[in-house]
């Protein structure tokens, strides 16, 4: 209490205006922690929104043990996937083929998925990233891609349809690995809402069809 006893009579008298430091003291001091605990906490998230900008081998190679299972090999190409990830800042990631320039020419070429880190700077959202991976992965597992075809020509080779069902297979494999659905539609808009902003990124979304009406096949 901030009151004094003198003589066993109350006496009030300076009490009020020691109370009253008392106090300011007492919320300087909370004002003074709970700045402190603002400060640490806006530099978690400006820490967290950073290491959201960087995407390394390590997380592919995560998103494609998780979603792989979940996917039947194509028997024409051999097995584990390759993970690349291009330090590049381009927005584009593909599931393709390689042969190893040692080998016979009978041989069966390796399956490979690449990510460049440009994708991630465009999506923002590595959970958008790894429904690309999923789509990309769908279009492998489906058989989607000649023996002979050549990466720069993978926009040339995949039909409307082959477009659609590695949307659908892509959201199918994501439930399945634990995550939602509606990653592949989220993707889908970002490209199509972004495609004009920054040219390359119909790369992944294709010509073949709009991102609204694939979006809406997926979420249907």
């Amino acid at each position: 209490m901030c009151n004094a006893l003198n003589g066993g009579t109350l006496d009030t008298s300076g009490t009020r205006q020691t109370c009253h430091k008392s106090k300011m003291r007492m919320n300087l001091k909370w004002m003074t922690i709970g700045a402190a605990a603002f400060m640490l906490s806006s530099l978690s998230v400006a820490r967290a929104g950073q290491q959201q900008q960087t995407f390394t081998l390590a997380d592919l190679q995560k998103m494609v043990d998780e979603l792989k299972p979940y996917l039947p090999e194509d028997p024409r190409f051999t097995y584990p996937i390759k993970c690349v990830v291009e330090n590049i800042e381009k927005v584009n990631a593909n599931a393709s083929i390689e042969f190893d320039p040692k080998g016979d020419k009978d041989q069966k070429p390796r399956a490979k998925m690449t990510v460049y880190t440009g994708l991630l700077t465009f999506m923002k959202d590595v959970r958008l990233v790894r429904a690309v991976v999923a789509h990309e992965l769908a279009h492998l597992s489906k058989q989607h891609l000649g023996k002979g075809y050549k990466t720069q020509d993978l926009s040339l080779i995949l039909t409307r349809q082959q477009e659609y069902e590695a949307d659908v297979t892509g959201a199918i494999v994501l439930e399945k690995a634990g995550y939602s659905k509606k990653d592949m539609v989220d993707m889908l808009m970002k490209l199509g809402e972004s495609s004009k902003d920054w040219p390359g990124s119909d790369k992944i979304l294709g010509d073949h069809a709009d991102a609204a009406r694939r979006a809406a096949n997926v979420d249907g």
